[in-house]
């Protein structure tokens, strides 16, 4: 759903925000959104993305291994306390 929505809409930034968000991501689970937003975010040429980080300590460690486990890639991925520090990463 997310890689469809994309291709339509074609962002050139993208804002999570999992300040609510109270699972950790299986390692499965990690590895498909990993896979899932990175294509989606390299097929319309993504640049930045931001993700405000969910209040619990483990769930908020769960995204960053996500990160992880895209590996190296051309978006900037950033990790926010606060919809503030994201949307000034992203200019808006």
């Amino acid at each position: 759903m997310i890689f469809s929505i994309m291709l339509e809409y074609k962002p050139v930034n993208c804002l999570i925000d999992n300040k609510l968000r109270k699972y950790v991501f299986s390692v499965e689970m990690q590895e498909w959104v990993a896979n899932t937003l990175l294509q989606a975010c390299l097929a319309v040429d993504l640049k930045k993305f931001a993700v405000v980080q969910p209040e619990e300590l483990v769930a908020s460690l769960s995204n960053e291994q996500v990160a992880d486990e895209a590996g190296k890639n051309p978006v900037q991925v950033g990790f926010f306390h606060t919809m503030e520090q994201a949307k000034n990463q992203l200019g808006i």
